[in-house]
């Protein structure tokens, strides 16, 4: 109930003005890309009739002989609706204690039982996939196809959300399962929401400019083996050389392999062996592949000697990042115990998002802000945390994405909100963490990003049910232009931390109707001047004709309505701010929009 406080949704559900009806996503599917879905749970059934909102749901790791193995996947078990009615599904969403349940109850719960804890669209319905997060294979794309074709044969429009996310990868939406889902995002009514991931406190991003010294990173995880990828453009790598060598712990240099360049490992998988003293200490496995004017590199090293540190370095001319939790950042020696420090370089906590479609242009990426810092637990103790409502928070992670774009598009509120739990699991979270469970008993506390972005994606939903046809371009467009802001959030706007501000839903869904095709006023109704002190103007005007106008302030609250038979409104009454004008004309049959602000 904050949750939707915070991010301006109650305007929406009642159709405060200028919205003509109230919207809360019926007809409308949202997609969960995530852990699962508890299809016991109450707030996913229709209060009228007790049916399931869920209509499929996609295990992708269930071997069992109970569901049916979904074409063309060929993996995991699908169930249908009749299945959750009839409580013949074997889904279970335990296996991360019920990150996917969460989730979804703030993008589309209902509050069936209390009446509170109504998530953003709570007349929505569910497609669900349980990802195998340990598949090697095209688990995501084939997620986001299985919901998209299922919405598309019900012929409803949908959004996905997915609070999942890989901190490795090229962090520029260039790998293959991103390119194939920004290939289904091209069609009107499908719009997909992910969060930016939890990772801002950690320096674990290697990114510079090459040049002729001898710049390098250690990297280091005591076992037998690392692995760590190289990204740049094609026109960075280029003028590249790398090299991979070793240091005792005393800092004595072992030797390296030599040095290479990127098109040497293309198409081949390399082995170089690095002795030091006669001894072999490692055998370092270098491959290569371009794809989309992208560059990796893959190094594999299996160590002999545990206790070394492994360097990757570089010297020419180019560009590169990687991304791994292995590089050496701290106990690092000072220059004048180890001169070649001079040209270390550091892991950073720069780029810090998760990789992959979340560095797409049409994924809308939401970072997290604090959502509230107190609440009633299941035995009526008041819980609080030292955290500050409406703050950044900490571990939401940055952008750009490599390739300098911005990212997050929007942050939302995400640190704490009390959520659908799974059933079978809150016996257990009662007499374990009962701090973490509602006054009802059936709902527990969650954050994150994960738990920021179904807010947006909740929003998409509305979006959807206003305008089914409504694109990526329009909703992010929309959410990214009428953003709320505030002394957190600052001025210095769009930045990486923030990216366009705090969410504001019913600003946004009023920015979609200002922008839309049916009522372009623009083309139509000019408002003048812009801003505007003590009066207003429209034209084209008709002197025989007799206008309705009315002015709202950005929370929908009606503050004037009046019959205009002059193009001269009076606003001397407003306070200096941003308002919705809205005009109706007997004439045309047709409402005209626009915002202006009040000096």
């Amino acid at each position: 109930d904050t949750m939707r406080v915070r991010n301006n949704i109650n305007p929406i559900h009642t159709g405060a003005l200028p919205l003509n009806l109230p919207l809360k996503g019926q007809g409308v599917i949202i997609g969960m890309m995530d852990s699962g879905h508890d299809y016991h749970h109450p707030d996913f059934k229709h209060p009228q009739t007790g049916k399931s909102r869920i209509l499929y749901l996609w295990d992708q790791t269930d071997t069992s002989s109970f569901g049916i193995n979904p074409s063309p996947f060929n993996y995991g078990n699908e169930w249908d609706s009749a299945s959750f009615n009839n409580n013949s599904c074997t889904h279970t969403d335990v296996a991360f204690w019920g990150h996917g349940t969460h989730t979804a109850g703030i993008a589309g719960a209902n509050g069936g039982v209390s009446g509170k804890f109504a998530g953003v669209a709570p007349e929505s319905e569910f497609i669900s996939v349980a990802l195998d997060f340990y598949s090697s294979g095209p688990v995501l794309s084939d997620a986001v196809q299985y919901i998209f074709s299922r919405a598309t044969a019900l012929g409803k429009p949908c959004v996905i959300n997915a609070s999942v996310g890989d901190y490795y990868g090229s962090h520029d939406g260039k790998d293959l399962q991103s390119q194939i889902i920004n290939t289904m995002l091209q069609s009107p009514g499908r719009l997909m929401v992910g969060a930016s991931g939890n990772s801002a406190e950690y320096k674990y991003h290697v990114g510079y400019n090459v040049n002729a010294d001898t710049n390098f990173t250690w990297i280091y995880n005591g076992n037998s083996a690392i692995n760590f990828q190289v990204y740049a453009d094609v026109n960075n790598f280029n003028q590249v050389k790398y090299s991979v060598g070793a240091n005792s712990p005393s800092f004595i240099d072992a030797g390296r392999i030599a040095y290479k360049n990127f098109s040497s490992a293309i198409g081949t998988i390399q082995l170089d062996t690095l002795k030091h003293n006669g001894n072999r200490i490692g055998v370092v496995q270098t491959a290569a592949d371009t794809s989309a004017g992208l560059y990796t590199l893959d190094i594999t090293i299996f160590i002999d000697s545990v206790n070394h540190k492994w360097r990757f370095e570089t010297n020419g001319s180019g560009k590169i990042d990687s991304w791994n939790f292995d590089y050496v950042g701290s106990n690092l020696p000072s220059v004048g115990t180890f001169p070649a420090m001079q040209f270390y370089k550091a892991p950073d906590s720069l780029m810090t998002m998760v990789s992959g479609f979340q560095c797409l242009d049409n994924v809308i990426t939401v970072g997290n802000y604090i959502n509230m810092t107190s609440w009633y637990d299941v035995n009526q103790n008041l819980q609080s945390i030292p955290y500050t409502t409406g703050q950044i928070s900490a571990t939401s992670s940055h952008g750009p994405t490599r390739d300098g774009r911005l990212k997050p598009d929007i942050t939302a509120s995400g640190d704490q909100i009390l959520s659908t739990g799974v059933l079978s699991l809150l016996p257990s979270i009662i007499a374990n963490n009962p701090s973490n469970v509602s006054l009802d008993s059936l709902h527990v506390m969650g954050g994150g990003t994960s738990s920021s972005s179904p807010v947006v994606a909740g929003l998409g939903a509305l979006f959807l049910e206003m305008n089914p046809t409504t694109t990526v371009a329009s909703f992010k467009q929309a959410i990214t232009q009428c953003p709320r802001t505030d002394s957190f959030t600052g001025s210095n706007l769009p930045n990486v931390v923030w990216g366009y501000g705090k969410l504001d839903g019913f600003a946004a869904i009023t920015c979609i109707m200002l922008n839309s095709d049916e009522q372009n006023f623009r083309d139509t109704i000019l408002f003048y001047p812009n801003p505007a002190s003590d009066f207003i103007s429209f034209t084209p005007f008709n002197s025989i004709e007799k206008y309705e106008i009315e002015i709202f302030d950005l929370q929908g609250k009606a503050m004037m309505k009046k019959s205009y038979s002059s193009d001269k409104i009076d606003i001397q009454f407003l306070s200096p701010g941003v308002y919705f004008i809205r005009l109706y004309s007997a004439s045309s049959g047709k409402f005209y929009y626009d915002i202006f602000s009040k000096e």
